[in-house]
């Protein structure tokens, strides 16, 4: 995973264009873990740094499984970056502007029998449901090894996908069934589209459902995996979370700043 020269290319390729994209994932890359689903809030920095990105014409792009506006009120109201909540179900944009999408009728009722289906398994307190998926938290010694519930719920999620357009995910520690279209991969993939060809895309994230989007920004610029613990990914380069996260977020700024000073020269 390991690829310096990637880095290099990447911040060259914005000096010289002055254009560039930062898309990342917000539970867990820009924050610390999530335990017991405790709200928390970005590493200390990670506000300023983003500020300042966006002010020098980067956008900005947060993706969160959860509601844009409690993102929003983390970072504080005054920075202008763009939230994708429940993974582009809420689409708020710097100006304040809130845009909802909704899942089709079989998609609810989908989730709402995954829903069901899981607490056969699991009890409140290891399930979340959100309007686009419901989520399966494997927690404790008890839940671990190949015998854990988690196994026999899978079986009877993976019914669910085609009949009702689901998709089953996996994140470290347990599993999410959500709606088609309303997931990371699908999130990057539109907005990609309304990304020129020439304009540096960087894609942060730190779990197995972050793959997706890894592999649709390949060629597009880098990806990077943002985790305390090195795990195998295909994301090109490996940032240890707070202090390597914000010198990349320095160096990106840097390269911002220096293009501004060559276009006046």
């Amino acid at each position: 995973m390991e690829r310096p020269e990637m880095t290099s290319v990447f911040f060259d390729q914005i000096r010289k264009t002055g254009k560039s994209v930062l898309i990342s994932d917000y539970e867990g890359t820009l924050t610390p873990p999530l335990k017991d689903r405790v709200t928390t809030y970005p590493y200390k920095g990670i506000n300023q740094k983003l500020e300042r990105l966006a002010t020098l014409g980067c956008r900005v792009i947060i993706l969160s499984s959860g509601k844009a506006l409690d993102v929003l009120e983390a970072f504080g109201k005054d920075i202008p970056i763009e939230i994708w909540g429940f993974y582009g179900a809420e689409r708020l944009d710097p100006g304040g502007i809130l845009e909802v999408f909704y899942p089709e009728t079989r998609q609810k009722e989908g989730l709402t029998l995954a829903y069901n289906l899981a607490k056969v398994f699991f009890t409140d307190e290891d399930l979340e449901i959100t309007p686009l998926s419901v989520k399966a938290s494997f927690r404790g010694p008890s839940k671990q090894g190949s015998d854990h519930p988690g196994h026999e719920l899978e079986k009877e999620w993976i019914g669910l996908v085609s009949l009702n357009e689901l998709r089953l995910l996996t994140f470290d520690g347990g599993m999410e069934l959500r709606a088609r279209g309303f997931d990371k991969g699908s999130a990057v993939r539109t907005i990609l589209k309304d990304v020129s060809a020439d304009c540096p895309c960087c894609y942060l994230g730190d779990d197995p459902s972050d793959e997706e989007p890894f592999n649709f920004i390949w060629g597009r610029g880098l990806t990077a995996l943002v985790k305390k613990e090195h795990q195998e990914s295909s994301a090109q380069i490996w940032l240890q979370p707070p202090s390597e996260l914000l010198k990349f977020c320095d160096d990106w700024i840097w390269s911002l700043e220096n293009w501004e000073i060559d276009s006046r020269d």
